[in-house]
C-alpha cells in the first residue's frame, strides 16, 4: 500500500504536514526523530532514518492505517486553537470524516502567520 500525502509530523500534539516525503524530511532535525511521529494523511505510520544530518522518511509497507490515531491528532490541534482561529476548531467539531479535518487542517496551514517571524519578513 502506497502512503497518501498529505504527510504529517506529531511533535508531542503539535502537527505540521508536507505534500512530500521529501519536504517532511527537510523539516526535521535527525536529533528529534525519537520524539517525533510520522504519519500518511490515512493515519499510516511511517519511518524514519538518518544518513548522517540527513533525514529519509519512507512507508513501511507493513504498517497499518490508524485512522483514529490521525483524527484524535487533528482534533486535539484543532481544539486548541485560540482567538480568531476558532472558527476552524468549530469547522473540525463538525466534521465527521477523517477526510474532511485533513482538508480543513491543509486550509488552516495556508494561512498567513501573524507570528513574529512572518513579520520580521514582511509576510501579512
Amino acid at each position: 500500500m502506497r502512503a497518501v500525502p498529505p504527510f504529517f509530523v506529531n511533535d508531542n500534539g503539535d502537527l505540521s504536514s508536507f505534500e512530500s516525503l521529501e519536504r517532511l524530511g527537510a523539516f526535521v532535525e535527525v536529533y528529534d526523530l525519537g520524539a517525533l511521529e510520522f504519519l500518511d494523511s490515512q493515519g499510516r505510520p511511517l519511518v524514519s532514518d538518518a544518513e548522517g544530518y540527513r533525514v529519509i522518511i519512507h512507508e513501511d509497507p507493513d504498517a497499518v492505517p490508524d485512522p483514529d490515531r490521525l483524527e484524535q491528532l487533528l482534533r486535539a490541534c484543532f481544539n486548541r486553537l485560540p482567538g480568531k482561529a476558532r472558527s476552524y476548531s468549530e469547522r473540525a467539531e463538525r466534521s465527521d470524516s477523517l477526510i474532511e479535518l485533513v482538508q480543513l487542517f491543509e486550509e488552516f496551514q495556508r494561512q498567513p502567520s501573524k507570528g513574529v517571524w512572518n513579520r520580521s519578513i514582511g509576510r501579512r
